[in-house]
């Protein structure tokens, strides 16, 4: 899998929580896991992600707070969370950050600013 850049699973209903392994797909651009039933702490390792661009999180079941590391995602342009309850955390981690172009937090309806 040193190749995948895209890697799109929304809408599969997915159970279970996200692996730790997931910090091994390098090349990774693009993460689509919205509308599943993922549930546990979001992995830390999304934050080794460095060339991801688009990360999609919505409509899961996620608990905690949301790794600070995600917060280094230098190339994120957008991310969805919508349904997740963690506005605060995502403020704290991405508010004030120029490089992310559109986010969702978890109000119904979409808050997306436009930074840059």
């Amino acid at each position: 899998m040193d190749m995948l850049e895209v890697l799109r699973l929304g809408s599969n209903y997915f159970l279970g929580t996200l692996s730790t392994s997931v910090g091994q797909l390098k090349t990774l651009r693009n993460l689509d896991l919205k509308i599943s039933q993922l549930s546990g702490t979001i992995p830390s390792e999304l934050g080794e992600l460095t060339l991801l661009t688009n990360l999609a999180l919505a409509y899961n079941q996620f608990s905690g707070q949301i790794p600070k590391e995600l917060g280094f995602l230098k190339n994120l342009e957008f991310l969805d969370m919508s349904k997740l309850h963690y506005f605060y955390w995502i403020q704290q981690l991405f508010g004030n950050k120029a490089y992310v172009h559109d986010f969702n937090s978890f109000c119904d309806t979409p808050f997306s600013p436009r930074f840059r």
